[in-house]
Parts: C-alpha cells; sequence; structure tokens
C-alpha cells in the first residue's frame, strides 16, 4: 500500500513541476533514484519526459518564435502551482547561463551533454542514475539545436520545452 501511494505521490510530484500554460498528453519515460530511505530531504535524482498536447505545442510554438526576451519566454510559459522557473533561455544549452549544478569548474567553457548533466554523469557521478541511450540522444540532439527553450528552478531542477518536437524535459538532481 505504502509503495502504492508513493508511486502516485511521485507522479503528482512530476506533474506539479509542469508549468501552467504547458499541457501534456501523457508520460513518455520516467526514471528516478531516491539516495537515502525515500523521506523528504533526501537526495533524488530524475528524469521525466513528458510528450505535449498537440494544439498547445502549436501555440507555445508561435507565441516563443515571437518573444524577445527571457521574461517574456517566462510569461508565455508560466510556473507551475508549486515550482517557480527562472532564466528561460533558448536552446542550444548553455551550462553557464543554467548555473549550479549544471555548470562546475569542470564544465566551465566547455560543450556538455545535457543528458549526461542529467544523469548526473558529469561532473562528478555522484547520485548519478541510468538513463536509456536513445533518450539521452534525443535530449542532446534537443538541447544542442535551436527551437526549444529551458530554464531552472529551485532543488536543482531544470525543464526544457521543445514545442515542435510535442516535448518537455524535466530533470533533477539533489
Amino acid at each position: 500500500m505504502l509503495l502504492g501511494y508513493w508511486t502516485i505521490s511521485e507522479r503528482n510530484l512530476a506533474r506539479e513541476r509542469i508549468p501552467e500554460n504547458v499541457v501534456v498528453e501523457r508520460q513518455l519515460y520516467n526514471v528516478t533514484r531516491s539516495f537515502g530511505m525515500g523521506l523528504p530531504g533526501d537526495a533524488e535524482t530524475g528524469q521525466v519526459l513528458f510528450e505535449l498536447e498537440a494544439a498547445n505545442s502549436e501555440r507555445l510554438q508561435e507565441l516563443l518564435e515571437k518573444a524577445a526576451t527571457p521574461d517574456a519566454i517566462g510569461e508565455i510559459i508560466g510556473n507551475s502551482r508549486r515550482f517557480q522557473y527562472r532564466g528561460w533561455q533558448r536552446t542550444p544549452f548553455d551550462a553557464e547561463l543554467a548555473g549550479a549544478p549544471w555548470s562546475t569548474r569542470q564544465t566551465i567553457g566547455q560543450s556538455v551533454s545535457l543528458a549526461r548533466l542529467l544523469a548526473r554523469e558529469e561532473p562528478e557521478g555522484t547520485y548519478s542514475i541510468e538513463i536509456d541511450e536513445g533518450v539521452k540522444r534525443r535530449i542532446d540532439d534537443i538541447a544542442g539545436s535551436p527551437g526549444a527553450i529551458y530554464a531552472t528552478g529551485r532543488g536543482s531542477t531544470i525543464i526544457v520545452i521543445a514545442p515542435r518536437e510535442r516535448l518537455l524535459i524535466f530533470g533533477f538532481a539533489g
């Protein structure tokens, strides 16, 4: 019974982090690992991918093409009920702009794989998780090309929204 409650809570937590103006159809991928007893305050690393609803994705793409500043992007996307995102940027992903923990002394001035950072393989491998290689390639293709946006939030959270690909990538490490 407790495991069932935890599974529902975990799914709801991921959905609660979705910004208010983004509509998802379904979850495509989820890998989460807790480094502790699974209690609040334990370190967790996770990666969740959602498929964006088609009409919402088209609307977001049109609006984002007109957004001139990070603040304008933030206004279009909104925040979630529980999480505030900051520092909206356009891809390609830049670890230095994303800041800690996504940027470290090892990543400054380097081209880095967002998928490897989300899996916590870089820089030191602490609290790492296994992410499917196909998912890693898809994340890096989106993060390394123009056309998507990303931001960070509390709890070492990063979110990437790719309207053209109808994909929301959500990762946390902490």
